[in-house]
């Protein structure tokens, strides 16, 4: 229980922070470029910021998943050269 605890404060909190860039981003883009595009940086951002929040919190979900798509290159790649 204290696992899924800790995990839930850290997608909790990292939701937050990315959720304030993205606002905040798209508020600055928007004013500065067109709108759309504004909002396609600010996703980017805020997908990014998320991504990377959760890669320095060490959330052991996330290095799975990373291990996972790594191990599914690498086969694809050696089926390749093959």
């Amino acid at each position: 229980m204290l696992y899924f605890s800790t995990s839930l404060l850290k997608i909790c909190a990292a939701s937050s922070v990315m959720g304030i860039i993205a606002r905040e981003s798209y508020q600055y883009l928007s004013a500065h470029i067109n709108s759309t595009m504004g909002l396609l940086m600010a996703v980017f951002i805020g997908c990014t910021t998320y991504l990377s929040m959760l890669y320095l919190m060490k959330l052991k979900e996330l290095h799975v998943l990373i291990l996972e798509i790594k191990n599914k290159v690498r086969l694809v790649v050696t089926q390749t050269h093959d």
